[in-house]
């Protein structure tokens, strides 16, 4: 039993799903993250996992948001 589907890279979570589901938008998380919207659109669109690691840590993430 294989996958028959390519696997869906963590940009297009973070886009889909992550930002959504939290009402934000790609320049506003990318300001509370420290981030620029530029280095933030990247991992959204699939263009590099620069600072993926430290977007998508679900703690500090959740820490980030609640200070808003």
């Amino acid at each position: 039993m294989g996958f028959d589907r390519p696997p869906v890279h963590p940009g297009e979570v973070l886009r889909e799903d992550v930002l959504p589901g939290l009402g934000l938008l790609v320049s506003t998380a990318a300001k509370h993250l420290g981030v620029t919207r530029q280095a933030l659109h990247r991992v959204t669109v699939g263009a590099t996992l620069l600072s993926l690691a430290r977007i998508l840590l679900p703690s500090w993430l959740i820490i980030q948001l609640k200070s808003i």
